[in-house]
């Protein structure tokens, strides 16, 4: 069971593993759900989001955006404000999401790819 979640209590912020399927809930993906869960519900501060993603070109291939960076939530990925202009990251790309620097959700590493968070 290399697939794993992390959620986060919504009474504060304590996180707990849980194992899971990597499956779509709905078609919507895990990430796409807990960051509309962390846009819409007031127990959550969008601006306490971070998150981590692949980003082709950039110091290894990787890079981080904070709440109030991201522009939208769309089906398919979020718009983020960077270097002055708005970029596509589509939720696949998504590595990591974490609350006030505590890992709310990490994707599983396929075989044959390097985790180097």
């Amino acid at each position: 069971m290399d697939s794993c979640t992390y959620i986060l209590s919504t009474s504060h912020v304590e996180v707990q593993r849980v194992f899971c399927l990597r499956i779509k809930i709905n078609g919507v993906r895990q990430s796409q759900a807990l960051l509309l869960r962390f846009f819409h519900d007031p127990k959550y501060d969008f601006n306490q989001v971070r998150v981590d993603y692949i980003d082709r070109g950039s110091h290894g291939d990787r890079s981080s955006v904070v709440g109030s960076d991201i522009v939208c939530l769309g089906s398919g990925g979020m718009e983020i404000r960077s270097a002055g202009t708005e970029k596509h990251i589509p939720f696949h790309r998504v590595l990591r999401i974490c609350y006030q620097s505590v890992p709310a959700w990490e994707r599983s590493v396929a075989k044959g790819e390097k985790k180097s968070l």
